[in-house]
């Protein structure tokens, strides 16, 4: 007779081990910063890129894939802090992108880098406009920061 998973598998409480993020949104709104590991190591995350955009259910996979090399691909770089992916699946997929950078220097040789062309060429897929947040020393700038720094003006 088969047994249930339930009897198979003892019950655990994990709500103090997720905690201080409550979901995937939380913990991007608030940023990694907020984890107890960051926070350990005196780090500021103050010079954070964060995009957010929603693709149809069937672009996830090659989304997911391309993100995840080119989070690889950032995490060699100097000045590298962490890179976050997340997805909250439904009707249509959200997208949430975190890279954390020690200068903004080192962002700035990002955003002009091929990987950043390939990052926006993922966000082309959006099925509504996307949420670009560049945290850096002056405040919180949006897509004008990129064109700025990509050779557009001074940023």
């Amino acid at each position: 007779m088969l047994q249930s998973i339930e009897s198979l598998v003892p019950k655990r409480d994990f709500s103090a081990q997720l905690l201080p993020y409550a979901t995937a949104r939380d913990r991007f709104e608030r940023g990694p910063e907020a984890h107890s590991f960051v926070r350990g190591l005196g780090l500021s995350a103050a010079i954070r890129m964060k995009l957010c955009w929603y693709v149809p259910p069937q672009d996830l996979g090659p989304v997911s894939a391309a993100l995840n090399t080119l989070m690889v691909a950032a995490r060699t770089q100097p000045g590298c802090i962490s890179c976050h992916l997340s997805t909250e699946v439904g009707a249509r997929v959200e997208v949430r992108y975190i890279e954390e950078w020690k200068a903004e220097e080192d962002l700035k040789v990002q955003v002009r880098s091929v990987r950043f062309a390939r990052i926006a060429e993922l966000m082309e897929r959006a099925t509504e406009l996307p949420s670009i947040e560049f945290n850096v020393p002056g405040g919180t700038r949006g897509l004008d920061y990129a064109v700025e720094v990509r050779g557009g003006g001074s940023a």
